[in-house]
């Protein structure tokens, strides 16, 4: 297999910032698929939420059985 040497990149014309993505915003209707797939997920992953973070006495690369 040949390589190109005259294939380059081309820097584009002309470079500008993207705009800001606006926040993604959920269905909240109650009723159509997404919102009960939805709610499926949210009481899935509610069982894993942290009810009292001790972040302070655990530190970062620390033992979490530290200070408890």
């Amino acid at each position: 297999m040949k390589s190109n040497v005259n294939a380059r990149w081309t820097e584009p014309a002309f470079q500008a910032p993207l705009p800001p993505l606006q926040p993604y915003e959920r269905c909240r209707c109650g009723k159509c698929r997404e919102c009960a797939d939805n709610a499926k997920w949210d009481r899935v992953f509610s069982k894993f939420a942290t009810k009292d973070d001790k972040w302070e006495t655990k530190g970062m690369f620390q033992s979490t059985l530290r200070g408890w």
